[in-house]
């Protein structure tokens, strides 16, 4: 029997993961989901990767989404600013809230587009999926940025202050010790996201080789736009 379907107990049936009533004979196939609880969603990402996702699928309101989405973008702000001190200053053409909305604006557009080729792939592996839930469960996937955005970074401004996008001297030479800490915090925050982007696609999918492309190719795709706006501004 194949994982990524609800096979009805009434009739048999297979139906989509997601599926709420059986196509054939119209019974309940699950528990109804109205909403997603952000906080309890947060740590059940922890406990339970996999049917927290499965959990976002059901949900008939994908709650959070959009404030999950302006919290993550603050955190791709402040990567930006971070890769453009690493290029030699913070001299931007354009203004800080200009380059938010530019975030907001490319983010939003990439993560609509992305959801939109993994549904298209999914239907080549012959699987039914929505584009709906995509967007919802890779926006959750991103977690650990609204963490880094929510928790890591009020801790660096203490710490570094002003000297934190600075190169000379650079918080490395100041603090070096909480540097590479918070770097190391940094860089397991961005491995956590990439394993539940991957567990995301797993959910829906089974497919471990397949889970991982998608979930790699994600945040390449996320770091390439990040860098990239610190070329053009």
């Amino acid at each position: 029997m194949k994982s990524n379907i609800t096979v009805c107990k009434n009739c048999g049936r297979e139906n989509p993961l997601y599926q709420l009533i059986c196509n054939s004979c119209q019974s309940y196939l699950r528990e109804r989901v109205y909403n997603i609880d952000l906080f309890s969603t947060m740590a059940l990402l922890i406990e339970s990767p996999l049917n927290t996702f499965r959990r976002i699928i059901f949900s008939e309101h994908k709650n959070f989404l959009i404030f999950l989405f302006i919290i993550i973008s603050v955190k791709f702000f402040i990567n930006i600013y971070f890769f453009s001190s690493l290029r030699g200053g913070l001299s931007f053409a354009i203004t800080p809230v200009g380059v938010f909305i530019i975030v907001l604006a490319v983010g939003a557009v990439l993560l609509i587009l992305f959801s939109l080729i993994v549904n298209v792939l999914n239907g080549i592996l012959k699987i039914d999926s929505r584009v709906k839930d995509n967007i919802a469960i890779y926006i959750y996937s991103l977690i650990p940025y609204f963490f880094g955005a929510a928790v890591l970074f009020p801790v660096e401004l203490i710490i570094f202050g002003e000297y934190l996008f600075d190169i000379n001297p650079s918080p490395f030479e100041i603090k070096p010790f909480y540097a590479y800490v918070l770097l190391a915090f940094e860089g397991i925050l961005i491995i956590w996201s990439v394993f539940l982007s991957t567990m995301a696609t797993f959910t829906q999918t089974r497919k471990v080789f397949y889970s991982l492309i998608i979930g790699i190719g994600f945040h390449l795709i996320l770091f390439l736009f990040q860098f990239s706006i610190t070329l053009i501004i």
